[in-house]
């Protein structure tokens, strides 16, 4: 009886492996990847919807020195310490549902545009270190363009949020950077390298260009000096609150989220024309 049981188990066995070889499906070496141009999302209100978008986070797969980028431990968190529940100490107020990501990651990058497409945003504001390679400014341009490179599989549109800033650093690192020639140099690399991208936003056929402050140069005259070497007069918009040390060069101002009463950010929103 027990040589029957191992011939009928046997058997059983075979015919598994027989039924599975006939089950298993064909093999298509023709198949390929079809893409479809973007299409338009519905919404219900026309006005163009823009997000300041940050690409500075590195983790240490992608980091030029192996570890956590400075933006997501803000020199007080370590993100490889991990809590019970699996999550990295971040310095952030809110946990990423993909975990700590790079920016430069096209992976990342797609899931971020989609997400935004969905969501009936119309384009992102890119916040722009400059030309530079100090600190992590060349990382953060790379990332930048890698970005601006997948921005047509999406349809989103682009302008830049320039960070003059970096100048002051700039001029830290290396004495004999010269303010003014390196914000014309800014100037003329957005204009050879993003200004003209079909996705670039325009304002009454200007260029946008808005610049997060200003912080480094204060004044009209200086402003004038930079902007000079474009060939193309921008839609320049600056923080709220700063026209007085940009116009008449600028058109505009941008609120951004401070402890500043709702009716002093929009006192002057009837002095511009855009």
């Amino acid at each position: 009886m027990k040589g029957f049981n191992r011939y009928l188990a046997g058997l059983i066995l075979f015919a598994g492996f027989v039924c599975c070889g006939h089950d298993e499906p064909a093999i298509n070496n023709d198949f390929t990847v079809q893409a479809f141009n973007p299409v338009n999302v519905n919404k219900t209100n026309n006005i163009q919807t823009y997000v300041h978008y940050m690409p500075w986070f590195e983790n240490k797969q992608s980091s030029a020195n192996g570890q956590w980028g400075i933006h997501w431990t803000m020199s007080t968190r370590n993100p490889d310490n991990v809590d019970e529940n699996g999550r990295h100490e971040i310095a952030s107020h809110f946990y990423p549902l993909i975990e700590p990501y790079a920016s430069g990651d096209p992976n990342l990058i797609e899931y971020h545009l989609l997400l935004m497409k969905y969501a009936g945003i119309d384009g992102l504001l890119i916040d722009w270190y400059g030309s530079t390679d100090f600190n992590d400014y060349g990382q953060n341009r790379r990332n930048c363009e890698i970005l601006i490179d997948l921005l047509g599989k999406t349809g989103l549109k682009f302008a830049v949020v320039y960070e003059d800033r970096t100048i002051k650093a700039a001029c830290t690192i290396d004495p004999s950077f010269d303010r003014i020639s390196g914000a014309q140099y800014d100037m003329q690399y957005l204009e050879q390298n993003y200004f003209k991208n079909s996705a670039y936003i325009n304002i009454k056929g200007k260029p946008l260009l808005l610049v997060f402050g200003p912080e480094e140069f204060h004044t009209p005259a200086e402003w004038e000096e930079i902007l000079s070497v474009l060939s193309v007069e921008p839609c320049f918009v600056v923080l709220n609150g700063k026209s007085t040390e940009t116009a008449p060069f600028s058109c505009g101002e941008y609120i951004w989220v401070d402890n500043t009463d709702l009716d002093t950010k929009y006192a002057k929103k009837d002095l511009f024309d855009m």
